[in-house]
């Protein structure tokens, strides 16, 4: 049975606002005639930004018989059940993030999938308990929030929608 995590819309959201409303105030800027060097900057902000966005697009984690194959926008990795060696964790400020061995090889997935929880489920399931870290373990019966990666993406939200508004209130 194959099973597939993408990053969550808790993160894509304010990802693709965040975008939308960067966009918005470029073209004012545009229209407005503003300096070259702010249009710059923005375009400079909105391409990062494009490419991270493309990015979670396209990043996945794949569990099938087989083993794990893990996504990202220029990388492949595909590690067979029996070459896993171990599953590590760590959580931080309210982030949790995984990470899988195989021997020299690894991956390092956060909880900005969706399900992460199933995920890490998923994964001691079929990995033999002695690879897996009590670390690891515990994040089964927690909750870390997703929140805390999304919280920069939504403050830039606001803070572009306050832009917005003061660029459009004082047009007159």
């Amino acid at each position: 049975m194959t099973r597939t995590w993408r990053i969550g819309w808790k993160i894509l959201l304010p990802l693709i606002l965040l975008l939308g409303l960067l966009a918005v105030v470029f073209v004012l800027s545009l229209v407005r005639g503003e300096s070259t060097f702010k249009l710059v900057v923005l375009a400079g902000i909105f391409l990062p930004l494009l490419l991270i966005l493309i990015g979670s697009l396209r990043r996945r984690v794949v569990l099938d018989d087989r083993g794990v194959q893990v996504v990202r926008l220029f990388d492949v990795k595909s590690f067979t059940w029996n070459e896993l060696t171990s599953l590590e964790a760590a959580s931080v400020r309210g982030r949790a993030f995984i990470t899988l061995c195989a021997g020299d090889e690894f991956a390092i997935l956060s909880n900005s999938y969706g399900d992460f929880n199933g995920l890490v489920r998923a994964l001691v399931e079929r990995l033999p308990e002695a690879g897996v870290s009590e670390e690891a373990k515990r994040l089964l019966d927690r909750k870390d929030s997703v929140m805390a990666g999304a919280f920069p993406l939504w403050f830039g939200v606001v803070a572009l929608v306050y832009i917005l508004w003061h660029m459009l209130a004082g047009q007159g």
